[in-house]
């Protein structure tokens, strides 16, 4: 049955694309466009409604980071003579922590972006277009910006130049070693360097270098936030949107010095004990990519945290940083780039966490008895030889506050308790912390808060709870407008992301009923307002700026939107501001003993 079911759903998706390949034809020769290192030659797509559009995919940004350029800061991509064919786009080599057993995909020379535009190529002159920059999520370990997974069709309905874009990931996007050549923060660099590839060459697709908005979700986010605080990127972008990350939570943060992590890594992996950085740096360009990926959590104690390698503070580590201190110092000192901002979360972000919980369900009950460990490293990053009684205590009285005595599952009272703990320390909280700070700054252009809570036809959550036969009647009933194992436990972290893009990598209608079309609606067209006019509702004003002394956000619901902060959030959100009042959430943990051995081996 279950062979029979993989067969036919693949079967589908090939009819489906056989029958849309007779149904539309493409209009003149394969869409070109010199950019500053060559020709280069994409492919004619057709946008949800029909538009056709110029797609073109794996445009190389960088020099590939091989052999003696892995781990290194990244190089302009080199010149090439004729035409470069940019019709299939690529993934870079990482662990996919949201399939189960994490499998290897892509590859190492992966620093390409796509480029989708309908104002390309036109002999007719045409003004240019606002351009809209997607980072992509997966917990800065997994994830691309390709169409399988972002499919351009919904957005290129609109008048906007969109541009995804792939970076380095994990250990070989994060790896810090002393003296600078190895210097941290490599996929943060990469996203700079894919911000002035933009700047550079986007007027030769249509759009408009000086109007560009960086969007993001989960690390993407995070991502899009820490370029808001980078002196680097200053100037490469003139509005951001953060959906469901801020550098504000736990998440970001890691205990220990990044140099304590890669001389762990490396000895791992076989390197000499005592390695001075440079033999370390030569012996891991000598290993095999996907040999070093595949330590991507080999310092996990729970639930994938830590995960040390991504972006840190990197100020006092090398002398070109991109994060010279913590979000929060840069915030009381009113220094980051001001451009207009929309951040939010979705309702039931914690979804996300139980997920990973219901792939193991023991994880319930370790939970619940080494909660004097796992709380802190849940709300601190705190590492178990680095927790405080202090912190300990906090998490404690908040588990006895929200859970009492009764036995943690993913059911009833405990799950909701769950999903509510994980949802506000990871997300909501850090969104509500970053958009109360960020607008206390008289001279911050414009705020827009919101609150994703539209249950579509599949959820994120879906994809970790059903099991792979459930999955596969889900998406054949899906086919046939039957609703087999219906989305009914929340809004998963990610799950708006169902509503703005098509991604192919599923060969199903994700956009399906009246709410999810009013709702995806809604998304683009606010998305595309404010990427146009940096006002996500120009018309009509209905989306209100936030106001840190009268907080709101907008809530995106599936029959319709309304301003809102229900007392009961503002309650949960007070908590938090209390507890990291006590704990500040920082990116870095000083007070760990590795910072003063690794300033002192250095």
């Amino acid at each position: 049955m279950i062979l029979y079911l993989l067969l036919l759903i693949p079967s589908i998706y090939l009819l489906r694309r056989w029958l849309l390949s007779r149904k539309r034809k493409p209009v003149g020769p394969s869409p070109q466009v010199t950019v500053a290192s060559g020709k280069i030659e994409g492919c004619w797509c057709f946008s949800e409604r029909g538009q056709q559009f110029a797609a073109f995919l794996g445009v190389p940004y960088a020099k590939p980071p091989l052999g003696r350029l892995r781990f290194l800061r990244p190089e302009p991509v080199q010149p090439w003579e004729g035409v470069r064919k940019c019709v299939k786009g690529t993934t870079f080599i990482q662990r996919n922590i949201f399939r189960p057993g994490s499998p290897r995909e892509g590859r190492e020379d992966g620093l390409t972006l796509n480029v989708y535009s309908h104002n390309c190529c036109s002999t007719k002159a045409v003004s240019a277009l606002p351009v809209m920059v997607f980072l992509h999520g997966g917990g800065y370990v997994s994830g691309s910006g390709s169409r399988l997974l972002y499919g351009p069709e919904l957005f290129m309905d609109r008048q906007v130049v969109l541009v995804c874009l792939n970076f380095r990931l994990s250990v070989l996007g994060g790896l810090y070693l002393p003296g600078g050549k190895a210097p941290g923060n490599q996929m943060m660099r990469d996203q700079v360097a894919g911000l002035h590839w933009v700047r550079d060459n986007i007027s030769k697709f249509g759009g408009d270098p000086a109007k560009v908005t960086i969007f993001g979700e989960s690390a993407g986010a995070m991502s899009v936030m820490n370029h808001v605080f980078s002196p680097m990127s200053a100037g490469l972008f003139s509005a951001a949107i953060a959906q469901s990350g801020s550098p504000l939570g736990p998440f970001v943060g890691t205990d220990k010095h990044p140099a304590h992590y890669s001389r762990k890594l490396a000895e791992q992996l076989g390197a000499k004990e005592g390695a001075s950085p440079q033999e370390t740096l030569d012996f891991l360009q000598e290993l095999p990519a996907e040999r070093v990926q595949s330590e991507f959590n080999m310092f996990e104690e729970f639930v994938r945290a830590p995960m040390p390698f991504k972006p840190i503070v990197d100020g006092g580590l090398v002398d070109d940083p991109f994060l010279p201190e913590e979000p929060l110092e840069l915030l009381k000192k009113g220094v980051w780039n001001k451009v207009p901002l929309i951040i939010g979360t979705n309702k039931n972000e914690g979804l996300l966490i139980k997920g990973f919980f219901q792939r193991d369900g023991g994880k319930y009950a370790e939970a619940k008895d080494g909660w004097d460990l796992v709380g802190p490293l849940a709300f601190f990053h705190r590492e178990k030889d680095d927790v405080t009684e202090e912190e300990s205590a906090l998490c404690q009285q908040y588990r006895r506050k929200h859970f009492g005595d009764r036995p943690w599952s993913g059911d009833g009272q405990s799950g909701e308790a769950l999903v509510g703990m994980y949802g506000d320390l990871l997300f909501h909280a850090p969104a509500d912390h970053l958009v109360k700070a960020v607008t206390k700054d008289a001279e911050q252009p414009p705020v827009f808060h919101y609150l994703y809570s539209h249950q579509g036809a599949l959820s994120l959550y879906d994809l970790f709870n059903l099991r792979p036969w459930q999955l596969a009647l889900k998406v054949i009933g899906m086919k046939l407008g039957i609703d087999i194992f219906p989305s009914r436990d929340g809004v998963c972290h990610a799950d708006e992301l169902f509503m703005m893009f098509k991604p192919h990598a599923l060969p199903v209608q994700l956009v399906r009923s009246e709410d999810d079309r009013r709702v995806s609606e809604c998304l683009l067209d606010t998305w595309t307002n404010f990427a146009t006019h940096h006002n996500p509702t120009p018309s009509d004003g209905a989306w209100k700026r936030f106001d840190p002394l009268a907080p709101k956000y907008f809530e995106i619901g599936s029959k319709g939107n309304e301003m809102a902060y229900s007392k009961e959030h503002a309650e949960r959100m007070l908590e938090w501001e209390g507890i990291w009042e006590k704990v500040p959430p920082t990116m870095r943990h000083m007070a760990s003993k590795t910072w003063t051995e690794s300033v002192n081996a250095s």
